[in-house]
């Protein structure tokens, strides 16, 4: 019998093994969807408040037009950050929903959609994090570059 890490997973291989989840298995899935729910509906929370700073921002900054606060940076990235950050909360919901049927029914076709739901949480969030580590040091030179000669913090070049 092959080691489980040298299975690979093709169609042929798949006839010749199955997973059985034993209780245990399933009670760790339902504490999984659980912990995914909780974080989706908080992640959901904090995506409502945002939109809700966009918006007092977006009325504060008609209030004072002449100051030098960047409201229409903050308005814009808000926005971007709160489209952004809805797909992935959205995989993390929509998992906890299809493990949660998947567990009641017993049904492998849930167990899989909600497994690929977690797929794509995860994925998104993989791209996201390169992509905020590629930015980091471009946002780092251009605030260095840019940085007004008046704004009281020292240059050290």
């Amino acid at each position: 019998m092959n080691h489980p890490a040298e299975i690979s997973l093709t169609t042929d291989h798949l006839k010749e093994h199955e997973i059985i989840l034993n209780l245990t298995s399933l009670r760790y899935l339902k504490s999984i969807k659980n912990w995914a729910f909780f974080f989706a509906i908080l992640g959901f929370i904090g995506l409502g408040l945002m939109v809700l700073v966009g918006v007092v921002l977006l009325s504060v900054s008609s209030q004072f037009p002449k100051t030098k606060f960047p409201f229409e940076f903050f308005m814009i990235f808000y926005a971007v950050f709160a489209i952004v950050y809805f797909f992935p909360l959205l995989y993390l919901y929509k998992f906890s929903v299809k493990i949660e049927s998947a567990l009641k029914t017993l049904s492998a076709e849930k167990l899989e959609i909600g497994l690929f739901n977690l797929k794509k949480h995860f994925r998104f969030m993989g791209i996201l994090t390169i992509v905020m580590i590629a930015l980091y040091p471009i946002f780092i030179i251009l605030m260095v570059l840019f940085l007004p000669a008046n704004s009281g913090i020292p240059r050290s070049f």
